[in-house]
């Protein structure tokens, strides 16, 4: 006598399975995310560290690099003088790399004026224009012209959800050695991510930590603190 399974039996294995499913598929996806993210983070940082590297040989030591002075767009008149503002910005970054990065990195093309949705220090949005370069891999970095240049890095380039901390990650490059150490720790580093190391506390990492959970542009900070590794205690899911 041949037996088989009833319906009632293939429709509770059938529920089963899609438990178990539901419960581990979104960690699984979760996990290679974070695994893929942190794969480009680094590539991005040493791709960058090398780029300069190079430049350095045609261009000289990077504290004799032209870069100008930020336009401070909060001091306009309006806001069509503040957007003009940080359009001229963005292209001064974009001049910047070009003469002293772009040449010694790989790349596939370069859009001057994209918008891009930016974390300012108080914790609110604003809508930048920026120049905005695409990467062989995928990702994208746009550039503005600040105190240090701002790189806001996309590790996965035009897909959403376009969030700081989340698919985005900020990164600086600073010229100024009186500006390296706050940002650094050090006063030799030129590249590197969005921190304060100018804080009296005795646990950095709590306190970086902290304001990433507050503000997304010190999130590649803590993911650089944490060896490149995105925490159980990482503030956002991927």
């Amino acid at each position: 006598m041949k037996h088989a399974f009833t319906l009632a039996e293939v429709l509770i294995t059938l529920a089963i399975i899609g438990i178990v499913a539901s419960l581990t598929i979104p960690a699984l996806i979760q996990n290679y995310k974070q695994r893929e993210y942190s794969t480009k983070l680094q590539k991005f940082y040493s791709t960058m560290h090398q780029a300069i590297q190079l430049s350095t040989v045609q261009n000289g030591a990077v504290e004799y690099w032209n870069k100008k002075e930020t336009l401070d767009y909060t001091t306009a008149e309006d806001d069509e003088e503040a957007e003009e503002m940080k359009i001229a910005n963005g292209k001064e970054a974009l001049n910047f790399i070009n003469k002293y990065i772009l040449p010694y990195m790989k790349y596939l093309k370069i859009e001057e004026e994209s918008p891009v949705e930016i974390v300012t220090s108080e914790n609110s949005l604003e809508i930048f224009k920026l120049p905005k370069i695409y990467l062989n891999d995928g990702s994208v970095f746009f550039v503005s012209n600040g105190a240090a240049i701002d790189f806001i890095y996309d590790v996965n380039g035009d897909k959403s959800p376009n969030k700081e901390g989340i698919d985005r990650y900020r990164f600086l490059f600073i010229p100024q050695s009186d500006a390296r150490t706050t940002f650094f720790g050090n006063d030799k580093q030129y590249f590197g991510t969005f921190g304060n190391h100018n804080v009296n506390t005795e646990d950095y990492r709590e306190y970086i930590h902290g304001c990433c959970s507050i503000n997304g542009r010190y999130c590649a900070e803590l993911i650089r603190l944490d060896n490149w590794e995105y925490k159980k205690d990482y503030p956002y899911k991927l």
